[in-house]
């Protein structure tokens, strides 16, 4: 008590202030502070590692291919620092520098409160997962980075094809920043993707699937923000934000010369999730499984200069270790006559005359109000044409510079991989149907038929009562979902949908459940927005959780592959929901006298104590001695104490659905419990 005196006194402590109005609200963080710090399973004979035996922890192929990792991670970690603080790396952990120069150019930016906590966070998280790759599968020096403003400028300037005036500024305010901010954790989510395939080892794998997690959960968060002003107009410039992101997608795509693998936040009819949306907060290929890109493409990009033996950008002297040194230092280039990006728009150029009218119309029609006055800037409408036909076509610019990067006489899916990636088909079915009956009001029935396989329709799914924003990301969400069962089905088989129940009923019982007590009146998601995403955060973080977990004991590089897609826009999804309810966070939720953060927390606790495994979730809010690095409150990104995303098994999983605590007793959300072999084994072996 006297701890939580003296925080709520703090300067630090501001955004707590009236964070409930509740007086249950400090013996609740009482008690989630004690089990987080003692790190203690509340039944450990329910928690087993769930590693297969026998299983080799670190492949020495492994350890190259996860250190070059640490060029971005150095990266992200001076750039957010520096922004946030004043200063970087060299002060907060200097023995993770390991003696790198300084880099150049950082500095404080003029950040709001929102931006400044967010960054910080973020900056913070970087620093666990450097020591995490350090300590896992050792590392170098940090390189020389250019953080500098005239770097960014150079950046910008290439991605609109002319000269900024004034120059940008990624440290001139909030929203110049965020824009400067997603050039930069995408590149670790796709490299990461990238990489899952190739790595055996079970600690590695751990590993990335952890970093994988946390990463994309950045790239959301910023994307997210980037979404919510995607009309303004950024000053003094005559662009808006929707531009912005699309001229620094299609830079990325130029330079990396390997196709279509990064996408604005608005995008046409042809480009969205399942060819049915123009919202993109979560950029993902046609199944909605987030892009991958190999060593030789990041470099590409982060250099600036579209080839991986030639330093620039971000890397003057180019990255460290033995992946980045042996490009520069003279390998055979893989290039050769790139094909280049107007020559695949030119092929395509009789097509978009015919439709050129109909994009225009985009202004006009019922679902394109996003992109009302997008940009007022006449070169929007060329760029969205040269970007979709590139899309359409799925083209490589130069094919021999883009190989598929999987070892060789790799096994694509291993016997053992498929019951446990079929397991996941359980949680996909409940956000697809969640999704897609709340924002359409229909479901995967109406949606995609074929892949409920007969399975019973969805008890109590309706339509929610969303605004447009809200309107948007969870119609997007739930087309992705689509994408996410073809992928899986289609790979690894699958079964009917489980019976489900989505009914608002069955919700207020898990939030009377989270309070120890009966809402009054009973909570219903589908009330309004603020509900129904306190809702939906009950369920894509058992996703993240369960492929981070999963991840581990799989073999398959296209099961691999496979999973490492999933999770980056499942951890996108959660982010996105977080970050929602962050910038809320000291709303009172009407009509009860609990505000979001202490909905969150409740939530939070209450998966915890279902799946009896210890802290492996918190809410948007904590003490510091739970945040990153135990020097933030902001927690818009739930991760344990290297900033890596939690990990579950499956029977924590079905505790958690089932709303039971007992993988052997259906209910919730599954009233005759999951399907497929795992589920279907623990309710026959009670």
């Amino acid at each position: 008590l006297s701890l939580l005196s003296t925080l709520k006194n703090s300067n630090k402590l501001t955004i707590m202030a009236n964070i409930s109005a509740s007086t249950s609200f400090v013996m609740f963080f009482m008690v989630l502070i004690s089990s987080k710090l003692m790190h203690t399973c509340l039944s450990s004979s329910t928690c087993p590692p769930g590693y297969p035996e026998h299983a080799i922890p670190i492949y020495k192929e492994d350890i190259d291919m996860m250190q070059f990792a640490e060029n971005l991670e150095h990266l992200e970690a001076d750039f957010f620092l520096w922004s946030a603080l004043g200063y970087g790396l060299d002060q907060v952990a200097p023995w993770l520098a390991m003696g790198g120069p300084p880099p150049i150019g950082a500095q404080k930016a003029n950040l709001d409160a929102l931006t400044q906590h967010i960054i910080e966070e973020f900056g913070y998280e970087e620093v666990g997962h450097l020591r995490a790759l350090k300590t896992t599968v050792g590392g170098f020096p940090r390189p020389l980075l250019d953080l500098s403003a005239h770097n960014f400028a150079k950046l910008f300037d290439q991605a609109f094809g002319y000269p900024l005036v004034p120059p940008f500024d990624p440290y001139r305010d909030s929203l110049s920043y965020m824009l400067a901010s997603y050039v930069i954790p995408y590149v670790g989510l796709v490299g990461y993707v990238g990489t899952n395939p190739n790595i055996n080892g079970y600690i590695t794998k751990r590993l990335l699937a952890g970093l994988l997690g946390v990463e994309a959960g950045q790239d959301a968060v910023i994307r997210s923000y980037l979404y919510e002003r995607a009309k303004e107009v950024v000053h003094p410039y005559n662009h808006t934000v929707a531009e912005f992101t699309i001229r620094i997608s299609e830079l990325r795509n130029r330079l990396a010369m390997c196709g279509i693998k990064d996408e604005g936040i608005i995008v046409p009819l042809e480009l969205g999730a399942e060819n049915q949306t123009m919202t993109n907060v979560l950029s993902a290929n046609y199944d909605s499984l987030s892009y991958r890109r190999t060593p030789q493409e990041i470099l590409r990009i982060v250099y600036g200069t579209g080839n991986e033996h030639v330093p620039g950008g971000f890397y003057p002297h180019g990255g460290n270790g033995r992946i980045a040194r042996e490009e520069i230092s003279g390998k055979k280039y893989l290039g050769g006559e790139a094909l280049g990006f107007l020559d695949i728009a030119a092929d395509w150029i009789a097509y978009w005359f015919q439709f050129l009218e109909e994009v225009g119309g985009f202004k006009n029609a019922n679902k394109g109000t996003t992109m009302a006055n997008i940009s007022a800037s006449t070169s929007f409408v060329m760029l969205v044409m040269v970007l979709t036909s590139s899309k359409l076509m799925h083209t490589c610019f130069s094919s021999p510079t883009c190989p598929p990067g999987y070892p060789e006489h790799a096994i694509p899916i291993y016997k053992e991989d498929i019951d446990m990636m079929q397991f996941a088909e359980n949680l996909e079915h409940l956000e697809a149907d969640f999704f897609l009956w709340s924002a359409l009001g229909y479901g995967l029935d109406q949606v995609a038929p074929w892949l409920a396989m007969g399975g019973p329709p969805p008890i109590g799914a309706q339509k929610a009562n969303l605004d447009a924003l809200t309107q948007h990301i969870i119609e997007e969400f739930g087309y992705e979902e689509v994408g996410h069962l073809r992928a899986l089905k289609t790979t690894v088989g699958g079964f009917p949908r489980p019976l489900l129940d989505l009914s608002a009923h069955n919700f207020a019982k898990l939030f009377d459940q989270a309070f120890g007590y009966p809402l009054v009146p009973p909570f219903d998601p589908y009330r309004d927005s603020l509900s129904y995403m306190l809702a939906s955060y009950v369920i894509p973080y058992v996703g993240l959780v369960g492929y981070v977990g999963t991840n581990p004991n799989i073999n398959g590089y296209i099961t691999k592959r496979l999973l490492a897609g999933l999770l980056g826009v499942e951890s996108g999804q959660d982010a996105v929901i977080r970050s929602y309810l962050y910038e809320r966070a000291k709303e009172v939720v009407h009509p009860y006298n609990h505000t979001v953060a202490e909905f969150t927390i409740r939530i939070s606790e209450l998966r915890n104590r279902l799946a009896m495994c210890g802290i492996k979730d918190e809410g948007i809010i904590v003490p510091l001695e739970l945040g990153a690095e135990n020097r933030t409150m902001t927690n818009v990104l739930s991760a344990n104490y290297d900033s890596l995303s939690y990990r579950r098994t499956p029977q924590e999983i079905l505790r958690i659905v089932y709303g039971t605590g007992d993988e052997h007793v259906p209910g919730g959300f599954y009233p005759h419990g999951g399907n497929g072999r795992i589920a279907r084994e623990f309710l026959e072996k009670p």
